[in-house]
Formats: C-alpha cells, sequence, structure tokens
C-alpha cells in the first residue's frame, strides 16, 4: 500500500475530521504539500527551504494554525528575512497507474514509429518509377506487419487495463 494513504488511515483514526463519509472518500486522495521559505537579503534567487509540510487536504483545512504559527515562529527567528509558504495541491497516483501510464506511451510510440515508417516509404515511391510497387515491396510488407503488432500489442494493454 502507497505511504501515503497508510498516513491518511493512521491520521484518520487517531484524530477523526468530522466530515461525513462522502465527504471523507472524495478528499481521500487530495493532498496539499506546503513549504516554508525564507528570503534572504530580499534576494528571491536565494531562497531555502525551512519547513516542508506533505498532509492530507482535510488534515490542513482542519489544522490551518499550526501553518500559520510555524510561519511566525520562523518569522521572529528571522525578523530581517521574508518568510513564505507555498501550497501545492495534489493527486498522488498509484505506481500501478503510473507504470500503466508508461506501457501504454511506449505502445502508442511504437504504433507512431510503424506509421511514420510506411508514410515515408510511400513518399520514396512516389518519387520513383513505379510508384504502384511499393504494395509488393519486402521492406513494405516488413513495415506493415510491424504495425499491425504494435497495434495489436496496444489493443492487448488497453483490454488488459480494463480486466
Amino acid at each position: 500500500m502507497d505511504p501515503k494513504i497508510e498516513l491518511y488511515n493512521l491520521i484518520h483514526e487517531d484524530i477523526g475530521s468530522g466530515q461525513t463519509e462522502d465527504d471523507k472518500e472524495k478528499d481521500q486522495y487530495q493532498w496539499v504539500s506546503i513549504a516554508v521559505e525564507r528570503v534572504i537579503n530580499n534576494d528571491w534567487q536565494n531562497r531555502t527551504v525551512i519547513f516542508n509540510y506533505d498532509l492530507p487536504r482535510w488534515v490542513y483545512k482542519n489544522r490551518k494554525w499550526v501553518i500559520t504559527w510555524r510561519t511566525a515562529r520562523i518569522q521572529c527567528q528571522y525578523p530581517r528575512d521574508y518568510i513564505g509558504t507555498k501550497y501545492c495541491y495534489y493527486t498522488p497516483k498509484k505506481n500501478e497507474d503510473v507504470e500503466f501510464s508508461h506501457k501504454l506511451r511506449a505502445a502508442k510510440a511504437q504504433v507512431t514509429k510503424w506509421q511514420n515508417a510506411i508514410t515515408i516509404s510511400k513518399e520514396i515511391y512516389k518519387q520513383e518509377l513505379f510508384p504502384d510497387a511499393v504494395e509488393n515491396d519486402v521492406v513494405f510488407k516488413k513495415y506493415e506487419s510491424k504495425l499491425e503488432m504494435a497495434k495489436f500489442k496496444l489493443e492487448q494493454l488497453i483490454l488488459s487495463k480494463d480486466v
């Protein structure tokens, strides 16, 4: 199981959120990454992240005061520097989804590769003396068989995800 989901479940059981079941299911995979940054001597190129939170969004909604307190405490430590917070909302992907998207992208790339090879070989034969001979060429037939194989693999991959 994903460690972020385990953390969510652990926090959810211990703290309790006061949300309904529908809200819990909706917010289950919504997270927020919060970074408290320090800008030294107004040099915006020289930023350092002092503290970083990675929380479920419902925890952030219920505990905003923690972020405000942390920012104020750091501002007291560095009174001459600018202290700011960055918020990044995201939905973490499961490893299975990432692996499938990589496989799908690779399969689509193979189909495109062989379609482009066929198009280029047709263009070459159009410039020659016998443009109709492209259908009988051994290389062209090889490209077509490779294209059919790539399309078959793509279809199999899509069907395996649906199951």
